[in-house]
């Protein structure tokens, strides 16, 4: 189930971030290099793992990920008559839908729960669909033999098609993300969070990046040493994106965390 799998993410990326930096101290400040590539396997999880509700992977048809498929919702506002059209256009354009939760997955012999809301708000131009804005705000907590903590996922992004209404079009994304977590991994804490901006970032057709760029602030504290960075993304295509931080550039892939 999609919950299940948003709680998997988020607790592997936990693990994560307390392994990839184990040789640090919380007294120890990390270097620039470092956590850029931090911050590349963290923006990789983010847009392709689904942390939220979103994974650009899945294009516009994300929100069928929680069954929000737009013809079955058509159907359902015409009360199936499909032979109904609208004078005014495509009859999703602007609707919202909403969805709360909380629920509990048995995990490692321990527990998560999941609780917070995803919402899909269907956007056309010209009367014709040509993307969504997907919002939400989620709260994980944890009690595993391994792990113990809380984590916070918030999003709110806007996909739309290069070309509205051409269905190779390739898309941009728009808006903001956002990770945090204070936990405890095999006993050692772990605090940090990424926010960032995304500032019209294109994908292609196969779910890549191209383009764009990205502003980001990232802070940590504990066992994987401590931080406090701001600075800029760049996307140069082929999993590949320039990071300029405290002054100093790098080039890193997105998908390996390597950085040059």
């Amino acid at each position: 189930m999609k919950l299940k799998h948003i709680a998997l993410v988020v607790l592997a990326c936990a693990a994560f971030g307390y392994t990839s930096c184990k040789k640090s101290s919380s007294s120890q400040s990390v270097d620039s290099k470092t956590v850029t590539s931090q911050i590349a396997l963290n923006l990789s999880q983010t847009l392709y793992s689904g942390f939220g509700g979103f994974n650009i992977s899945s294009g516009l048809s994300a929100p069928g990920t929680f069954g929000l498929d737009r013809n079955a919702l058509k159907l359902k506002l015409t009360n199936g008559r499909t032979s109904i059209s609208s004078l005014d256009g495509d009859i999703t354009c602007g609707l919202h839908v909403d969805t709360t939760f909380s629920t509990s997955i048995d995990m490692d012999g321990g527990q998560a729960t999941v609780a917070g809301s995803i919402g899909f708000t269907f956007n056309c131009t010209n009367q014709v669909f040509s993307g969504f804005n997907v919002t939400d705000n989620l709260k994980i907590t944890a009690a595993t033999a391994q792990l113990n903590g809380t984590f916070t996922v918030a999003e709110n992004l806007t996909l739309a098609q290069a070309t509205p209404g051409v269905d190779t079009s390739s898309v941009s994304l728009n808006g903001t993300a956002n990770f945090a977590e204070n936990a405890k991994v095999s006993g050692k804490s772990t605090v940090m969070s990424f926010n960032y901006t995304f500032n019209n970032v294109i994908i292609n057709q196969m779910g890549t990046i191209v383009s764009g760029s990205a502003n980001f602030t990232t802070t940590s504290s504990g066992a994987q040493g401590t931080w406090n960075y701001t600075g800029t993304i760049t996307f140069l295509g082929n999993d590949s994106a320039k990071v300029v931080i405290n002054g100093a550039t790098y080039t890193v892939n997105l998908q390996s965390g390597t950085v040059s």
